[in-house]
């Protein structure tokens, strides 16, 4: 497949239930793209205490080298977790284990940068909790919303993070829809502890569309150079009109769309190279879209005109994305 934020890939599906007759659910996923490497490894039984509380293990490891970014990295994170209902929702109580690798800084990088090489591990108990969802398919206005909170224990990280989505969908009149997503998300360190860039937030790619995946920044402008460190904070709002056009055409949306983001905060402790460029200045965009279904996988792409930037944003006017399905 193709994707506009990785470039292009290869993959290998596994899904599995009640694998091996025991009553876990098993999803294993590889993909091998041009900038990332991945992989992710679910097992996760639904009724393991009592037929109340489902018990579960993440796996995952992944290896990336942006082509806009001046530093690579490695993750890999185990996290045993147990999901139960609760209130009309679905509530996790989690524990992930994490090992996170900086390197290959460019040398002109900022000095924020080039403080954060090396390698961390992190111990963190996380709790999140999902109600609701977005269905297309109602007649009326529905809505989802997930807000997840981890808080560092042990390691040599110990941070405080908090994310949150909402998702609402709603029926307009003359066959069109509005979809539209809102995202919200902090990350700080606790006491002496600070983030680095792995930890923080960037926007761009498909979560701010009209911008490269990573081109949405607290950045280091030194001269000619510019380091993108991503922020302790971030905004995001993507709006969809879909249009009723291809109604006949099962699994094609024609939509128009319009994004707000922004990114800001930093707390590190080594000064920058240049000026810190931080800023909770909203950037925007507009843009046509399209995406469809079929046997072979999805395939969506759009047309995006960035309305308001800063300095050193990347703006990224087509993007297309191609995924196979295994």
């Amino acid at each position: 497949g193709y994707d506009g934020d990785t470039g292009v890939f290869g993959g290998a599906v596994l899904s599995l239930e009640n694998a091996l007759g025991l009553g876990a659910d098993v999803f294993g996923e590889v993909k091998v793209a041009q900038e990332a490497q991945t992989a992710r490894l679910r097992i996760f039984d639904p009724d393991a205490v009592f037929d109340v509380v489902g018990l579960g293990l993440r796996l995952s490891y992944g290896a990336y080298e942006y082509d806009n970014t001046l530093f690579d990295y490695e993750r890999m994170s185990v996290a045993p977790y147990a999901q139960m209902d609760f209130g009309g929702g679905q509530l996790e109580a989690r524990v992930t284990f994490t090992q996170t690798e900086i390197s290959t800084v460019a040398a002109t990088a900022s000095a924020i940068l080039r403080a954060d090489v090396g390698t961390q591990d992190a111990t963190e108990l996380g709790v999140s909790y999902r109600i609701g969802a977005a269905d297309r398919d109602a007649s009326g206005v529905t809505w989802g919303a997930l807000v997840s909170v981890d808080y560092g224990v042990a390691g040599d990280a110990k941070l405080i993070r908090s994310e949150g989505q909402v998702n609402v969908f709603a029926p307009l009149p003359s066959g069109f829809a509005l979809r539209s997503t809102l995202e919200l998300g902090h990350v700080a360190g606790q006491g002496s502890h600070v983030t680095r860039a792995t930890d923080r937030f960037v926007l761009g790619g498909a979560s701010l569309r009209g911008f490269e995946r990573g081109g949405v920044s607290v950045r280091d402008i030194d001269g000619a150079v510019l380091t993108d460190l991503g922020g302790t904070s971030f905004g995001a709002l993507r709006s969809d009109v879909l249009l009723p056009v291809l109604t006949d055409l099962p699994g094609a949306d024609v939509f128009v769309f319009a994004d707000v983001g922004s990114v800001w905060g930093l707390d590190s402790a080594v000064p920058p190279s240049g000026t810190l460029q931080d800023t909770s200045d909203l950037r925007t965009s507009v843009g046509l879209g399209a995406s469809y279904d079929f046997a072979l996988g999805r395939l969506e792409g759009y047309l995006a005109s960035p309305v308001s930037s800063q300095t050193g944003d990347q703006e990224q006017v087509f993007g297309l994305t191609f995924r196979a399905q295994f």
